[in-house]
């Protein structure tokens, strides 16, 4: 499983995000009880650690989780995936979630978003984006 900045700052953020905290939380916890493996893609820390409070929020729920770092081969399947969608340099964070599910499949990308990655990801075997509403 591959948690995207959305789904971890569900995580991470006590008493906010309502229904899409406790959906990512009970993800999270099946997932880790189940032995599955959850990542977070490096970048991710870029999008949701952006203050020292927050940091620290990050670390305590990164505790558990592998963060995996973006090495020249996840950075040259983003940048295809990111040409092939027709999609520009704000979608780059998306682009390194799906670049390293991919590395890494089969795998569920749990997401707050489902439209970037949902492009980014189409037609990739053994990937399934899961929306955390609806």
């Amino acid at each position: 499983m591959v948690l995207d900045s959305e789904a971890l700052s569900s995580i991470i953020h006590q008493g906010e995000r309502g229904i899409s905290r406790r959906r990512a939380s009970a993800i999270l916890t099946m997932a880790l009880a189940a032995g599955s493996r959850v990542i977070v893609p490096a970048p991710i820390l870029a999008e949701v650690g952006r203050s020292r409070d927050r940091r620290r929020a990050v670390d305590v729920a990164i505790a558990k989780l592998a963060v995996i770092a973006t090495d020249r081969a996840i950075a040259q399947r983003a940048g295809l995936l990111l040409g092939r969608a027709r999609l520009g340099s704000q979608a780059a964070v998306d682009a390194f979630v799906v670049a390293t599910a991919a590395q890494h499949h089969p795998a569920v990308i749990v997401t707050g978003h489902l439209d970037d990655l949902g492009v980014l990801a189409s037609g990739l075997a053994n990937l399934h984006v899961q929306p955390l509403a609806g």
